[in-house]
């Protein structure tokens, strides 16, 4: 069952992969803006791969209804985090080669309604690493970055200065659809992406909006106490 419950939940996540200060003046010049698309584009890659943690914020909407994740990730192994799909809301935190799910309606769904109440809310241990296998493709900046080199991404343009959350950012737009803010001033990590299909599994038309928040600051994760043994 606790690989079970682990597989699903990374499972849940692996759809989702498709900061620091900075000056939010928008009177001042920035020199990262001056550049072209591509050019932006290929040094958010570049920030991105010198970023040991950061916390991700995913909100959306489609087909399996209302999509939300917050995580804080210390390094590709090392994170916690709460996701909500639908109806269902579930706690995890992975740490020391172990993965922790939290969760009662997410418990049911997947081992029953029998195994939900005998856990209660406590934790569930899996020392199987396939989870974090697929968590991977978010949680690794190596991997992030990897997603803007090459030819696989469409045609990019340049729409000019926006504002996120009090950072000033570069907004690139691919093919006219999905959109990229890159930070304009110091590091030019990647402060937003909006994503217009394809963001949550099993549903082609989801939409979603990630942010990338506190870049490289430190990160406390522990293992959870309250760990539930089977009988």
């Amino acid at each position: 069952m606790r690989r079970a419950l682990a597989t699903a939940a990374a499972l849940l996540l692996l759809g989702l992969s498709a900061c620091g200060s900075h000056s939010s003046s928008s009177d001042l010049p920035s020199a990262e803006a001056a550049k072209p698309a591509e050019e932006i584009f290929a040094d958010a890659a570049a920030a991105l791969r010198e970023v040991h943690s950061f916390r991700i914020v995913v909100d959306g909407e489609g087909e399996t209804g209302r999509l939300h994740l917050e995580a804080a990730i210390r390094d590709p192994k090392t994170l916690r985090g709460r996701m909500t799909l639908g109806e269902t809301t579930f706690d995890f935190i992975a740490v020391g080669g172990s993965f922790y799910i939290r969760g009662q309606d997410f418990i049911a769904r997947q081992a029953g309604a029998q195994a939900a109440a005998a856990i209660g809310d406590r934790w569930v241990a899996s020392h199987d690493d396939s989870a974090l296998t697929a968590f991977r493709s978010f949680t690794d900046p190596q991997l992030l970055a990897s997603r803007f080199t090459g030819e696989s991404h469409g045609k990019l343009s340049k729409e000019g200065l926006s504002n996120v959350d009090g950072v000033r950012a570069v907004k690139l737009v691919e093919n006219g659809r999905d959109a990229l803010y890159v930070a304009a001033d110091g590091e030019p990590f990647p402060v937003r992406l909006e994503v217009r299909s394809g963001c949550s599994t099993g549903a082609g038309q989801d939409s979603c909006t990630v942010d990338f928040e506190a870049i490289n600051q430190p990160v406390d994760i522990s293992a959870p106490s309250n760990v539930y043994s089977e009988p």
